[in-house]
């Protein structure tokens, strides 16, 4: 899906949002006038990370009503996994 949207795109952008506690860039991307991170959490491929932002939260809630990608079956939230480890 991803190599779709990008290869697809008239152009590629990312602007930097942020910069975490660690250092690293947050960037929002886009292909074209399609923010990838969007496309990515409605398509249930990703997960809105609501601990920092609520940018994409309609979007994961659409994924899971409708049970696309990670959400139609059971999973462990990356942060959740991380914490355990």
């Amino acid at each position: 899906m991803l190599e779709s949207l990008v290869a697809n795109a008239p152009y590629l952008q990312c602007n930097l949002i942020d910069t975490d506690r660690y250092g690293r860039a947050v960037m929002k991307c886009f292909a074209g006038e399609t923010d990838l991170g969007a496309a990515l959490v409605r398509a249930g491929l990703a997960l809105a990370y609501r601990q920092y932002s609520s940018t994409y939260g309609a979007d994961e809630d659409s994924a899971k009503t409708a049970k696309l990608g990670m959400w139609s079956g059971a999973f462990t939230a990356p942060w959740a996994w991380r914490r355990s480890q």
